[in-house]
């Protein structure tokens, strides 16, 4: 086996050969004079046939899912060409030539976009509403007779509209998920205004009871006042009364003499705060006069230094000062 050949051949199968392929081939290579082949295997690397392969296998997958999907949201009619692009499919797999892959992925692709125009025909054309239709229910009945009278859509437009054999149980089943939904959104507005309505009511109830509290509290404290007012006045006699006499005088000749006290202490704290700015103008006016002495002072001396240093010049130079 050629090297190149069996890269090639490698590559093309996307797998790791065994060990016994490595050793034939080195054997083969030691006897041809040429290097053995590296025991680990080449990079993987995906040719454009492969691609080709799993781009196709991808689109069918989605095909597949997106028909099986519109044969759960809609009617029955999706179930022709889901089961169309299933049984052709089998057939190309069957088929299908193994030696070309490329040619293989191109013929699904055909078959699946064929299965898909085959659904839009029958999706278009009235062939599906007499081949498809299922039982007519009382509710579909009931819904048809309700559009004739009330002059809504025709039955011919109805028939020439897609997913026509379905459309009486497709609208049914709108108009029950519509009314559910707003029999749900009716119920969250009542619960929402039975919590604000209960909130209101809770809050109220407090505002009432702690009023109530604060009257009785008031209401107790006046009484209690009341009551110690009547026994004092009831046990109170005219003895005890002059004793209350002669100890609120007393008590007022004591206050008295606090507030003396108290005069008294303030006229002393006033004299001893004048007394202290007495003493700082005092202070200030001394070293101000020290400054001023200082000044004069050595003034003085620079007088009499100049006046020497004139005298000493002038002894020098011998002219008269």
């Amino acid at each position: 086996m050629n090297f190149s050949t069996y890269y090639e051949y490698h590559q093309g199968l996307g797998g790791g050969p065994p060990l016994a392929v490595f050793a034939a081939a080195a054997a083969a290579a030691a006897a041809a004079g040429l290097p053995a082949p590296p025991l680990k295997p080449p990079p993987l690397r995906l040719h454009s046939r492969q691609r080709l392969r799993v781009a196709a296998a991808a689109l069918s997958l989605i095909l597949l899912a997106l028909s099986f999907l519109r044969l759960y949201l809609h009617c029955f009619e999706a179930a022709v060409p889901a089961v169309c692009s299933v049984a052709l499919l089998l057939l190309l797999q069957q088929h299908s030539s193994r030696r070309h892959p490329a040619a293989a992925a191109k013929q699904r692709l055909v078959a699946l976009a064929g299965a898909w125009a085959f659904a839009a025909f029958l999706d278009s054309t009235t062939v599906a509403d007499y081949l498809f239709i299922p039982e007519p229910t009382a509710a579909a009945a009931a819904a048809a007779a309700a559009a004739a009278a009330g002059g809504g859509i025709n039955q011919q437009q109805h028939r020439n509209t897609p997913y026509a054999a379905c459309g009486g149980i497709r609208e049914d089943y709108d108009q029950q998920q519509q009314q559910k939904s707003q029999q749900q959104q009716q119920q969250q507005q009542q619960q929402k205004q039975q919590q604000k309505q209960q909130q209101q009511q809770q809050q109220q109830i407090q505002i009432q009871q702690q009023q109530q509290q604060q009257k009785q509290q008031q209401q107790q404290q006046q009484q209690q006042q009341q009551i110690q007012i009547q026994v004092s006045l009831q046990l109170c006699t005219c003895h005890q009364l002059k004793q209350t006499k002669t100890a609120g005088s007393l008590g007022l000749l004591y206050g008295n003499t606090k507030v003396k006290q108290n005069k008294k202490r303030e006229k002393k704290k006033k004299k001893k705060k004048k007394k202290k700015k007495k003493m700082k103008k005092k202070k200030t006016k001394k070293e101000r006069k020290k400054r001023c002495n200082r000044v004069y002072l050595l003034l003085q001396l620079l007088a009499a230094a100049a006046a020497a240093a004139a005298a000493a010049a002038a002894a020098e130079i011998g002219a008269p000062l």
